[in-house]
């Protein structure tokens, strides 16, 4: 028995929808942007699958972006893992961030998951207090 899909996704930009995959490139673009960072692009290394790979980086953090339209999101341990391995291996910061796209336009909100010990290394680091 063939299992029927939800099929294609559109999302709301602006006055417009776009497709899931147009969506999550602007979306990587602006995750991006907002670091101060680059997108990172798996093309052309057969050793990296387009989904083993974060989607933006800069020179402390290596950020992984989800999109879902609905009110909530499924958080996983191998999520996680997938992102926390790949800032461990560059030695840097794993953040989740997950963009919930309202159906309605403008309705976004934007949370960003970072392991504990980054968050307290970051404020440390932000107000001038030594390790102690």
């Amino acid at each position: 028995m063939m299992r029927r899909g939800r099929g294609r996704r559109a999302y709301p930009m602006g006055e417009f929808f776009v497709s899931s995959t147009k969506s999550s490139k602007l979306h990587e673009l602006r995750i991006a942007r907002d670091i101060g960072g680059r997108r990172v692009h798996a093309e052309g290394d057969p050793s990296i699958s387009r989904w083993d790979k974060a989607d933006a980086e800069n020179g402390i953090l290596v950020v992984d972006g989800k999109q879902t339209d609905r009110r909530q999101y499924a958080l996983s341990e191998k999520t996680l893992g997938k992102i926390d391995g790949e800032a461990f291996s560059s030695g840097k910061i794993p953040v989740l961030a997950i963009e919930f796209t309202g159906m309605r336009f403008g309705v976004h909100r934007k949370w960003a998951v970072l392991p504990y010990e980054s968050l307290v290394r970051l404020v440390r680091l932000a107000s001038g207090v030594k390790n102690g």
